[in-house]
């Protein structure tokens, strides 16, 4: 029977890794979709960022399932903890994610626009002190 409660306890909590898997996933795809206008003005910026980001959210899904994986289950890869992994990542894409990406996407357009305006103002302020 403890064995059970583990496998369980084990599966449940690999299924909020594969949620905050899910959320990793969509904080990348929300700035993307926040600065692809700016991106888009360089296509090759826009290819090189995206793989960037690509490669960043492997590494850290990576990290975080492996690091679960030991801290949960000594470092034994199961079926059930795969599949507690996939399970959670399944039920965020259908219960949570078109909310997170729309929280994310707001949240980046507004970090968007207050670094623009900053950037702007500072622009300004030295184009008008050039030295003669």
């Amino acid at each position: 029977m403890p064995d059970l409660l583990h496998t369980t306890f084990v599966f449940l909590c690999m299924a909020v890794v594969g949620m905050a898997i899910g959320v990793f996933f969509d904080i990348f795809r929300s700035m993307r979709l926040a600065y692809r206008p700016v991106l888009l003005k360089h296509k090759i910026f826009d290819k090189i960022t995206t793989q960037i980001g690509d490669i960043l959210f492997v590494i850290m899904s990576t990290a975080v399932f492996l690091l679960a994986v030991y801290l949960l289950n000594n470092g034994y890869i199961a079926s059930y903890v795969v599949l507690g992994t996939l399970a959670g990542m399944i039920i965020y894409s259908f219960l949570l994610n078109k909310p997170v990406v729309i929280i994310f996407k707001y949240i980046f357009s507004i970090f968007y626009h207050i670094f623009r305006f900053i950037f702007v103002t500072i622009r300004k302020i030295f184009s008008y002190h050039k030295p003669k």
